[in-house]
């Protein structure tokens, strides 16, 4: 086949000059999302040496520029990793964060609800978490709405978010 007989454009594997680039910065991106992940998330991706090494050099790179041309060797070193594993593990971390948010504004919205309308919601709970304590429940609910009327610092409210966040922590899903 000679040249002018070949169609780059029927060409399955063909990128575009801005193909590439779009790649570039989305791999730079994902370089740059995953260095700045605490260190014990880090160390949970699938990484090879090089690459690692890259990364940690990116983390103590101070200066503008030098953080810049760091991030893009790190794209260019991660072309030749997993890059679908990367944005898999990835987001596998972003997921157990929300989860951990949600579960967070559920102790929060159970710890408001028995403050504010005490017996309703302590049976309600009492239904949904029939294995609680009911005596350290409403002991811990009676406090920390002495406290509240008296305007002292809510420590019972903490103790009663703890329980509840342990509640939770025990019910079977």
């Amino acid at each position: 086949m000679t040249d002018e007989e070949y169609d780059f454009w029927d060409d399955p594997d063909y990128k575009s000059k801005t193909q590439v680039k779009e790649e570039m910065h989305e791999l730079r991106a994902l370089g740059i999302e995953i260095a700045e992940l605490p260190q014990a998330l880090l160390d949970s991706f699938p990484l090879n040496d090089e690459l690692r090494a890259a990364i940690n050099d990116y983390r103590r790179i101070n200066h503008k520029n030098a953080l810049k041309r760091q991030a893009s060797y790190v794209a260019k070193l991660m072309r030749r990793e997993d890059g679908e594993a990367l944005k898999a593990r990835l987001q596998e971390i972003h997921d157990e964060r929300h989860q951990a948010t949600r579960q967070l504004h559920l102790v929060e919205r159970w710890r408001d609800r028995l403050l504010d309308e005490q017996n309703t919601a302590f049976d309600d709970f009492v239904a949904q978490f029939p294995s609680c304590d009911r005596q350290q429940l409403r002991s811990l609910m009676r406090n920390a709405a002495k406290e509240k009327q008296q305007n002292k610092p809510p420590a019972s409210a903490r103790k009663l978010f703890k329980f509840i966040q342990i509640q939770l922590a025990q019910k079977p899903e």
